[in-house]
């Protein structure tokens, strides 16, 4: 699978596969040493690309992006530094007069508590919680560094198609591993090696939408090569993955998570709808077989794990997260522009909240809210504005392309980001480093193969 360049050049793919494998593995490496180990290594990475940036390889594929493509790319790439480079803002120590500015709330609140603090005074930080924001602001670089990685290595089918098994044969493994625990029984949900149930379901939803992406394609491409290849040998090759689907999608129904299992059949709805607009045959074929396996499923004892879903969403009183959502309204609206610092949710939320409730809170369940209580509008533009040109380059770009991986893959890896996405209205799967990085990657992944010339996707480009 690795065989487009010489030995060295597939150094950083192996690099990031075995990211990929390790880091769910320490509770979503949420621990303080798993999150700086990630980081670590994600940079150093990038550091030994910036040092060697393998001309073999780039001599092997000369054209991986059009020009257009790259221009878009820079465009995120800019919007994500300054992202990061806000983060650490927030830490560096400024005039008095510029943190009035910035964040009159926390200029009064050290007037208040610091003696001497005016316009001759000491300078100060942004952030009460540096330590917070240092953390935070290393992850989202992270992050913007992997989406980068990932997008400058995608330059073969091969490269791609590592990188799309291994986040299924995770999302597999960890689906077995959480059914293994629950013993396929109701009394507690599956999270495999996660804490919270919701975000194991966030990554399962990610690795199903691209095993389906992966499906859709060998699909596509089978239909191109039936004269020459029999029913029965098609079947041979999809039925690893398909069990494989299956088997995380019954991870993400024994989880009991609501949005974990809303938001990827939405997404896959609406790109695997937009995906039969296209050259595509066998429709109902196609379709009858994806519902036959799912009934399948169920009557092999999922259903009943489906009516604890179906019951959590009648008894939808979760009037904590209600409080949790005003309190982060009314954090943004006291410090509006630059935020609370990213990171000081925990600290600050309790004082804002419109009832007592005695769970302490750590985040907003509500990504965007969050984002605008710690970050302010300029954190949350900045990151909008990214999300906004991604999608809005990918998406049409997508729906012009006819190669079966391009067409297949790209539709996996839009409905999986555009899931976990979906499903941080209503939670935070993206403040576990795991989930976050694997955003990331996906991201990358599909902006490579949807812009990526058709000869670097033909199968016959070794």
């Amino acid at each position: 699978m690795l065989r487009s360049g010489p030995a060295e050049s597939a150094i950083p793919l192996l690099v990031l596969l075995v990211l990929l494998v390790l880091a769910p593995l320490p509770f979503g490496a949420i621990p303080f040493w798993a999150q700086a180990f990630l980081t670590f290594c994600i940079f150093a990475l990038l550091a030994a690309w910036a040092i060697k940036p393998y001309p073999s390889l780039a001599a092997t594929h000369p054209s991986v992006l059009s020009d257009s493509a790259n221009r878009y790319l820079y465009g995120i790439l800019t919007v994500w530094s300054l992202a990061t480079a806000f983060a650490f803002l927030q830490v560096v120590p400024l005039p008095p007069s510029i943190i009035a500015v910035l964040s009159p709330a926390l200029h009064e609140l050290y007037g208040w508590t610091l003696p001497g603090h005016g316009p001759d005074g000491f300078w100060r930080t942004l952030s009460t919680t540096p330590a917070s924001t240092i953390q935070s602001g290393l992850l989202i670089g992270a992050c913007g560094s992997a989406f980068f990685l990932v997008a400058q290595l995608c330059r073969s089918r091969e490269r791609i198609l590592a990188l799309a098994v291994t986040v299924v044969l995770v999302g597999m493994i960890e689906a077995i591993y959480g059914l293994a625990l629950v013993g396929g029984g109701l009394s507690r949900p599956a999270t495999g090696t996660f804490i919270n149930r919701n975000h194991f379901a966030a990554l399962l939803a990610m690795a199903l939408c691209l095993g389906l992406g992966l499906l859709l394609s060998a699909w596509q491409a089978g239909d191109r090569e039936r004269s020459s290849a029999l029913p029965f040998d098609r079947w041979a090759r999809t039925t690893p993955l398909i069990l494989a689907c299956l088997t995380i999608l019954a991870g993400i129904i024994f989880s009991f998570s609501r949005m974990g299992l809303v938001a990827p059949i939405l997404t896959l709805i609406l790109f695997a709808g937009l995906w039969m607009f296209g050259p595509v045959s066998n429709r109902i074929r196609l379709v009858g077989a994806v519902v036959g396996l799912v009934l399948l499923l169920f009557m092999a004892g999922a259903w009943t794990a489906f009516e604890v879903v179906a019951d959590r969403f009648r008894s939808l009183e979760d009037s904590y997260r209600v409080a949790a959502w005003e309190g982060s309204y009314a954090l943004f609206q006291s410090f509006p522009l630059a935020g609370v610092v990213l990171g000081g949710l925990v600290d600050n939320l309790p004082r804002f909240l419109p009832v007592e409730i005695p769970e302490t809170f750590q985040h907003s369940h509500n990504e965007p809210l969050e984002g605008l209580a710690e970050g302010g509008i300029i954190y949350t533009a900045l990151i909008g504005l990214g999300l906004i040109v991604y999608f809005g380059k990918a998406v049409p770009a997508w729906m012009r392309r006819r190669d079966p991986l391009a067409r297949g893959l790209g539709a996996g890896c839009l409905a999986g980001s555009a899931a976990v996405l979906l499903q941080s209205l209503v939670e935070f799967p993206l403040r576990m480093p795991a989930n976050a990085f694997y955003l990331s990657v996906i991201l990358g992944m599909g902006w490579a193969i949807i812009h990526s010339p058709s000869y670097s996707l033909s199968s016959g480009n070794k």
